[in-house]
């Protein structure tokens, strides 16, 4: 199944993406086709993954107009056809 990201903020920078589509396995988790995009742009991986491969909590991720906490990454299964917006943390006064 195809899943949508749209990248926002340094996301965008860093690609130089607004939006990538993933192939996920089908009843993929969010957690996993996050993976995938970070091994299709590895430039990705440090804003999208800690050093253990989950998801950072710092980032505002929603799927489909709905908010989805990073911590629920794992267990939370994708539609097909998904979009996910990623968000990651803006700081500066």
């Amino acid at each position: 199944m195809q899943v949508t990201f749209q990248l926002e903020a340094q996301l965008r920078l860093l690609s130089q993406r607004a939006s990538v589509v993933v192939e996920a396995n089908d009843a993929a988790s969010l957690a996993l086709a996050m993976r995938q995009l970070a091994e299709r742009h590895p430039e990705l991986r440090d804003q999208l993954l800690d050093d253990g491969g989950h998801v950072r909590r710092s980032l505002l991720i929603v799927v489909d107009d709905a908010p989805v906490h990073a911590a629920s990454a794992d267990g939370y299964t994708l539609s097909p056809g998904a979009t996910v917006v990623l968000l990651p943390p803006i700081s500066g006064g």
